[in-house]
């Protein structure tokens, strides 16, 4: 796995490597989809949010979504997002610029358990990652991830091990593929670590 450089809408950046996206990450804790006015409000917030993010990045992570149908997240939250291109999973999106999205090959979701083969279930619910093509042969991807919130550290570390056994069978050998991952890992241990989305 190699890292390249990146620079906002994936334009051109000095430097070696392959151009990358410029990505984000984001927890929305919820979609706030219940018809209170303040639940309107709130969700109205949260749409807005996302489309500054994918105005600005071509690939957007948004984990605890809370386990929302994917129909009822696609009607009343995403279809406010113009312009992207959505992979739902369980508790997690991936919001992805439909432009940017057809350039690089990306296969467009369609819909539960008919991902398109850009998108790989690593964890239902967890993690997931969309791939695509980068010169050469390899590969480029993107990883969203929102581990375990319970206490007990080892389903963290359980899931971290599943993960790495994907990326072994999934990412490389051969050609360098660049994975950029990130998401919620919960239970950091330091204020510095809050800011990372390693």
């Amino acid at each position: 796995m190699a890292l390249g450089p990146t620079s906002p809408r994936g334009g051109p950046c000095p430097g070696p490597g392959p151009r990358l996206p410029a990505c984000a990450w984001w927890n929305l804790r919820y979609l706030c989809l219940g018809p209170s006015p303040e639940s309107r409000t709130k969700r109205l917030q949260k749409i807005e949010n996302v489309r500054f993010l994918s105005s600005q990045h071509p690939i957007v992570g948004l984990s605890e979504l809370h386990d929302v149908d994917s129909a009822q997240a696609q009607r009343f939250f995403f279809d406010q997002v113009p312009g992207v291109t959505v992979f739902h999973d369980g508790d997690l999106a991936t919001v992805v610029d439909a432009v940017w999205a057809k350039t690089h090959g990306i296969t467009p979701s369609q819909g539960d358990n008919r991902p398109g083969p850009s998108f790989h279930g690593i964890i239902p619910g967890v993690m997931h990652a969309i791939h695509w093509p980068l010169p050469g042969g390899a590969r480029g991807w993107f990883i969203n991830y929102h581990l375990d919130a319970t206490s007990d550290p080892s389903v963290r570390i359980s899931q971290l091990r599943h993960a790495a056994q994907w990326a072994k069978s999934q990412v490389g050998p051969g050609p360098r593929d660049v994975v950029l991952a990130g998401g919620d890992r919960n239970f950091t241990c330091s204020d510095a670590e809050r800011c990372s989305s390693r």
